[in-house]
C-alpha cells in the first residue's frame, strides 16, 4: 500500500481506536488491528499498532496513584507475560495469519459473552497468586500471537474486586509491559518495516487524541454503564474480527 494512502487511513482508525481505549481502559490493539487488516496483513498490521500502544498504555499505566504497589503484586503474572509473549512473536512469524487472527475474535466473544451473562465473583489472594503463572502464559502466548488480546488476562485482573481506575491502570500495565516485550520480539524476528514503523509513529497523534476523549467520556459514566459499555466493545470487536478472518 502506498505509504501516503496508510498514513491518511490511520488517522480514523486510530482516532477511533483511542477513543474506545479511553472509553473503556482497552482495546486500542484490538480495534486498530481489526480495521488495518482491512487493508494490510496481520503481521503488518501489529507493527503499526506498536508505537501508539507504548506511548498510550504507559499514559495510562501512570496517570494516577503510584503503581509499584500494584506492580510488586502482580510481579509474576507480569513476568510469564513477557516470556510467553516472545514465544506467541515467533508463533507470528511462522504462522497462518488469518487463523491467527480469528483466534483473536473468538477470544474476545467468549469473554465478552460469558461476563454479560454472569456476576463476576471475586477470588481469594491464594487463587490468586496460584492463576499468575497460568493465566499470565496463556495471555503472553495469545499476544506474541494476535499483536492485541485481552484473554484471559482482562478476565483475571477483573477477578481481583478493583475498583474502575484500579483496573484500568492494571490492564495498561499489562498492556505497556506486553507492548515493549513485542517490540523486542518484532525487532528480533525481522517484522519491522519502514512503512509500517513510519505509520507507527505517525499514529501516536490521532491515537493520543483519541485517549483523551474517551477519558473524558469514562468519567461521565457509572460503574454499571462503563461495564456494559466495555462488554460491548469487546463483543463488537471479537464478531467483527472473526467474520473477517474466516
Amino acid at each position: 500500500m502506498p505509504d501516503l494512502l496508510l498514513l491518511l487511513l490511520c488517522v480514523p482508525i486510530f482516532l477511533l481506536s483511542g477513543l474506545v481505549k479511553g472509553t473503556v481502559g482497552m482495546g486500542q490493539p484490538a480495534t486498530a488491528i481489526g480495521l488495518l487488516t482491512f487493508f494490510v496483513p496481520l503481521d503488518e498490521a501489529v507493527v503499526i499498532v506498536l508505537v501508539p500502544g507504548l506511548i498510550t498504555n504507559a499514559i495510562q499505566t501512570f496517570k494516577g496513584p503510584p503503581v509499584w504497589g500494584m506492580l510488586r503484586r502482580l510481579r509474576i503474572f507480569f513476568v510469564m507475560n513477557v516470556v510467553f509473549a516472545w514465544i506467541g512473536v515467533k508463533i507470528l512469524a511462522t504462522g497462518e495469519i488469518m487463523a491467527l487472527t480469528a483466534v483473536l475474535g473468538v477470544l474476545l466473544i467468549l469473554h465478552a459473552g460469558g461476563m454479560w451473562v454472569t456476576n463476576w465473583r471475586v477470588i481469594s489472594r491464594r487463587a490468586e497468586r496460584i492463576l499468575q503463572v497460568p493465566v499470565g502464559s496463556l495471555n503472553g502466548l495469545f499476544v506474541g500471537m494476535t499483536g492485541a488480546t485481552p484473554f484471559p488476562g482482562v478476565p483475571y485482573l477483573q477477578s481481583l474486586g478493583m475498583e474502575r481506575e484500579e483496573l484500568i491502570q492494571a490492564m495498561g500495565a499489562m498492556f505497556l509491559i506486553a507492548a515493549i516485550t513485542l517490540a523486542f520480539g518484532y525487532v528480533s524476528e525481522g517484522l519491522l518495516t519502514r512503512e509500517g514503523v513510519t505509520a507507527s509513529v505517525f499514529a501516536v497523534v490521532p491515537s493520543t487524541i483519541g485517549l483523551y476523549l474517551g477519558q473524558r467520556i469514562r468519567h461521565r459514566l457509572s460503574q454499571e454503564a462503563f461495564r456494559k459499555t466495555f462488554l460491548v466493545v469487546l463483543f463488537a470487536l471479537g464478531v467483527y474480527i472473526t467474520a473477517t478472518n474466516i
